[in-house]
């Protein structure tokens, strides 16, 4: 098994802000964020990095987190929906390059893209007891039929 490696604020700041990722602050998250924005057949998403990092710039400790992926599409009115999210990067030796391969993979994380709009879409699961088979819905559904109402039926 793969040994624990403390990463530091300074070193991954130096990391993602070479990359062209910028420093965010979210509401309700403890970890240092890092944040760019990324074009998919012309929709504007945002690739965030969560670093497993406290906001003292000290890293947490080993077991309790992860470094994760996430891409996000922002919605006309200012809705914030996830739309993708990769395999979690370990702290460890490597993890410059399991990152960098998370972070250049980071369209096959996303579903299809709509068909009626262009939006993104997301992979919409039956609730615990339901039967129906998952698809891809559009990000701009809302409930009470509001938004776009595409969908495309996931791959068998």
């Amino acid at each position: 098994m793969a040994q624990f490696h403390s990463i530091s604020r300074e070193e991954m700041a130096s990391y993602l802000e070479g990359q062209g990722f910028r420093p965010i602050t979210l509401p309700n998250v403890s970890e240092l964020a890092w944040a760019k924005r990324v074009d998919r057949n012309g929709q504007a998403l945002s690739l965030r990095v969560y670093t497993g990092i406290n906001a003292n710039g000290t890293s947490r400790g080993c077991g309790t987190d992860a470094i994760r992926v996430q891409v996000f599409h922002r919605d006309a009115d200012g809705t914030v929906v996830r739309v993708g999210t990769s395999k979690r990067v370990h702290r460890v030796k490597g993890w410059k390059a399991n990152l960098q391969a998370r972070i250049d993979g980071w369209q096959e994380t996303l579903g299809p893209t709509c068909p009626k709009c262009g939006a993104p879409m997301v992979l919409r699961n039956p609730p615990k007891g339901k039967t129906w088979r998952p698809f891809y819905g559009c990000v701009r559904w809302r409930p009470g039929g509001e938004g776009c109402d595409g969908t495309v039926r996931q791959a068998a």
